[in-house]
C-alpha cells in the first residue's frame, strides 16, 4: 500500500508540473541553455523523494523475499540512483523528470494489482495484470527507449554538441535497458502462462518451481519495485 501511494504520488505530481514545461512535449528543449539552467522547487521536491524512495528499495531489498532476479533488482536500483545524482551534478534533471514519470507509470498498476492479489480479488487481479503488461512493456520497450534515451543520445549532440559525459551515460542507460528487457521477458512468459491458465499465473521469478497452487505471496507479481 505504501509502494501504490509513493508512486501514485511520483507521477500525479511529476505529470503536474510536467505537463506545463515545454521540454514534456519537445525532447530537445530538455537540453536548452543546460549550463545555466538551474533546478526548479518542484524538481527539487520530485528528485529528492525518488533518490529517498530507491535508497529506501536498496536497504530493504536485503530483508526481503529473495528471488531469482535479486541480484537484478539489487544493480538496477543502484543504477537508477546512479543516474538520478548524475543528473543533478550535470544539469539535465529536465530529462531526467520525465524519464523517472514514464518509468514510475507501471509501478502504479503493478503495487495496485498485488492489494488485488493479497485480498484474493481473483477478477480485479486478472483485469490489472493485463493494464499492467500492456503499460509495462510500452513504457519500458518503447517510450524509454525511444523518448528518453534518444533524446540524451541525438538531442544533446544537435543541442549541444559531443560531450564528454556522453560514454558514460550510454553505458548506465544500456545496464538499465538490459534490465528492462530481462523483466520484460518474464512479463511474456506470465503473460503466456495466463492465457494457458485462464488466471494470473503465478510469479516466474520463483525459486520453488513445484509450488504452483497460486498462493497470494507468489501469484499477481512480476517485479517487486520496477
Amino acid at each position: 500500500m505504501w509502494r501504490l501511494l509513493f508512486y501514485s504520488w511520483a507521477v500525479i505530481y511529476s505529470f503536474k508540473f510536467l505537463v506545463k514545461k515545454k521540454w514534456m512535449w519537445d525532447s530537445k528543449a530538455s537540453w536548452a541553455n543546460n549550463e545555466s539552467y538551474k533546478l526548479t522547487s518542484e524538481e527539487f521536491v520530485h528528485y529528492v523523494m525518488e533518490l529517498a524512495f530507491y535508497g529506501s528499495l536498496l536497504f530493504f531489498q536485503f530483508f526481503d523475499i529473495k528471488r531469482k532476479d535479486f541480484w537484478a533488482m539489487c544493480i538496477h536500483h543502484n543504477v537508477t540512483i546512479l543516474i538520478m545524482v548524475s543528473a543533478y551534478i550535470h544539469k539535465i534533471t529536465r530529462l531526467g523528470s520525465f524519464c523517472l514519470m514514464v518509468l514510475d507509470m507501471a509501478d502504479v498498476i503493478l503495487e495496485a494489482g498485488k492489494i488485488a492479489n493479497y485480498l484474493h480479488w481473483r477478477k480485479a487481479c486478472n483485469g490489472i495484470f493485463w493494464v499492467f503488461a500492456i503499460v509495462f512493456l510500452v513504457s519500458r520497450l518503447v517510450l524509454f527507449p525511444l523518448r528518453c534515451a534518444s533524446s540524451l543520445f541525438q538531442d544533446s549532440q544537435e543541442v549541444l554538441g559531443r560531450i564528454g559525459r556522453w560514454e558514460y551515460y550510454i553505458i548506465i542507460l544500456v545496464v538499465l535497458q538490459v534490465l528492462h528487457l530481462y523483466w520484460c521477458i518474464l512479463v511474456v512468459q506470465m503473460i503466456y502462462k495466463t492465457l494457458r491458465k485462464g488466471e494470473v499465473y503465478r510469479d516466474v521469478r520463483s525459486d520453488d518451481d513445484d509450488d504452483d497452487d497460486g498462493t497470494m505471496e507468489e501469484e499477481s507479481e512480476i517485479l517487486r519495485d520496477k
